[in-house]
Order: structure tokens, then C-alpha cells, then sequence
């Protein structure tokens, strides 16, 4: 999801969803962008790479190995 949001506020706010795991991606400039991506402990999941659009992901959940790119289109064209 997109934040709009520091890395220390979304923090402070994802620790009551009770998800073990959490990558951010910060915001550029003040008010637009950030990514953060959460998940369960069961899930074995790896960051590949992020951006300031995207995360690229390898997931291996129920024995099956896939990848996964969590991606952010702005609105604006």
C-alpha cells in the first residue's frame, strides 16, 4: 500500500496488526509515496528489491516457489 508517511509513523502504526513481518519503502518528498508490505510469519517470504514503485518478491508458501512484484501506479499521468 501506499503510506504518504514516514517509515517511524507507519511503524507505530502497523505494530497493532500483529504481522511479524514488514518491509518500507520510504517516501519521496513530503506527502506522496511510500510503500509498505506485511505478512504472516508461515509465509517464507524475501525481498528481492524495492523502489520507490515497487517491491520484487520470492515467496515460497505451501511448497510452491513464485515471485511477486507488489507495485504502486501513480495516479498522475
Amino acid at each position: 500500500m501506499e503510506t504518504k508517511n514516514p517509515d517511524s509513523f507507519v511503524a507505530k502504526k502497523t505494530d497493532k496488526l500483529q504481522y511479524e513481518n514488514r518491509v518500507l519503502v520510504s517516501p519521496v518528498g513530503h506527502g506522496a509515496g511510500g510503500l509498505a508490505l506485511l505478512w504472516k510469519q508461515e509465509i517464507n517470504l524475501q525481498v528481492l528489491s524495492t523502489s520507490t514503485n515497487c517491491i520484487d518478491t520470492c515467496i515460497i508458501f505451501e511448497g510452491k516457489k513464485f515471485f511477486a512484484s507488489f507495485v504502486y501506479g501513480d495516479t498522475n499521468r
